[in-house]
């Protein structure tokens, strides 16, 4: 029901959520469907290879992101995630994307409606896509990454 009918929530495009950006383009529901569908099946996949906490920090991002229904305090969970990718990687475009995703700065964009607030849904599909595309992430307590980090 919520991704047919527009009217269940007045600041559809206020949201962190892809939601908003299928609502701020006027998409019907299905591109949000095949787009969070195709989104989960690529991150397990990807997600067999990497290191626990790593995976993990992928799917806290992806919380707020493929909700439905997401407010400025379910991007909380972007907290966490970024120290698991902190810890979990020595890439500086990953970790950059994120410290600015978790950014206040970025956050208030939230607060401007459509188009600006589309920037963090936006910044999870691209952290997501980082982290999808690193290399093969090896333990954090194996000696062969670079100072036991993900290569």
């Amino acid at each position: 029901y919520m991704l047919t009918h527009g009217n269940v929530q007045a600041y559809l495009t206020r949201m962190p959520a892809l939601h908003a950006i299928i609502e701020g383009f006027g998409l019907p529901g299905a591109v949000e469907i095949l787009f969070a569908t195709g989104t989960a099946i690529v991150l397990y996949f990807a997600m067999r290879r990497m290191e626990t906490g790593y995976a993990f920090a992928a799917a806290l991002v992806c919380g707020p992101l493929f909700a439905v229904h997401a407010y400025l305090a379910d991007c909380a969970l972007l907290l966490p995630a970024g120290f698991l990718i902190f810890a979990a990687t020595s890439g500086w475009i990953v970790r950059g994307a994120m410290a600015a995703l978790m950014s206040p700065p970025v956050l208030t964009l939230l607060s401007h409606g459509f188009p600006a607030s589309i920037t963090i849904p936006l910044l999870m599909i691209v952290v997501l896509v980082l982290i999808v595309a690193q290399p093969q992430c090896c333990s954090l307590n194996a000696s062969s990454g670079a100072n036991g980090h993900c290569c």
